[in-house]
């Protein structure tokens, strides 16, 4: 089915489901006016309604939560302004380390803050707090930033607990594997999936800071070193 089809397929019934309700409350009204009957219109009119109002105030309610969740800005974390209880996290990585990471605050609002480390080491508010990614800068001989890798981390370890004066150790960081997997597709044309990994397993995205503007290509070597293709990623 096209995407056109669908919606006047949709939208009618979402029509009718948000304000169908009028009808059998209206009829209800009339009939009671004129005596005869329409207690079950009328009921019928009002169980509907209702269950309309409901639904389509959770959805402005679903919507301005999600668009006040993008529209979250980050706040870097100045521990010589925060007067409340601190503790530790050590990054195993004696680097440029930058920790994404997101807290609930009294009123239920989430807060995004930016955690940077000095000597492998973060310090951060103490509570509960969500891992949104751990960002990695790898320099090049000239100690400028050659690559920068966003680093996803999977449950149970995307959830810290970190309590007042307390110390907790993050596995992951460099070095990094990569793998490639290839795979044929349907129309003849062969798939490389670049995978990378952390020490610990965790997903890796790697942007080139050095060359941004430059696509990024691939070669292919057989085991004798022979390039035999060589091409650029069409995506990521």
């Amino acid at each position: 089915m096209s995407a056109m089809f669908l919606s006047f397929l949709v939208l009618p019934l979402l029509a009718l489901m948000l304000l169908g309700w009028l009808l059998p409350l209206a009829f209800g009204i009339v009939r009671r006016r004129r005596g005869r009957g329409g207690v079950v219109l009328l009921w019928i009119g009002s169980v509907w309604g209702a269950l309309s109002v409901a639904t389509l105030a959770f959805v402005v309610i679903s919507i301005m939560r999600i668009s006040r969740v993008g529209r979250m800005e980050t706040e870097t974390f100045a521990a010589d302004r925060y007067d409340g209880p601190t503790g530790n996290i050590s990054i195993p990585y004696d680097g440029d380390v930058s920790l994404l990471v997101q807290m609930s605050q009294k009123d239920g609002n989430p807060r995004q803050l930016m955690l940077r480390a000095t000597n492998q080491m973060l310090l951060a508010p103490a509570g509960e707090m969500s891992v949104v990614w751990m960002q990695v800068a790898m320099p090049d001989t000239n100690g400028h930033p050659r690559w920068t890798a966003w680093i996803t981390l999977e449950a149970p370890y995307d959830r810290i607990n970190l309590p007042p004066d307390g110390h907790i150790a993050l596995t992951g960081g460099p070095p990094l594997t990569a793998a490639i997997a290839a795979k044929r597709q349907s129309d003849g044309k062969l798939s490389l999936d670049l995978k990378i990994l952390d020490s610990a397993g965790h997903r890796v995205t790697i942007y080139d800071t050095a060359n941004a503007r430059t696509r990024t290509t691939f070669e292919a070597v057989s085991p004798t070193g022979e390039i035999f293709w060589r091409g650029l990623f069409e995506h990521g």
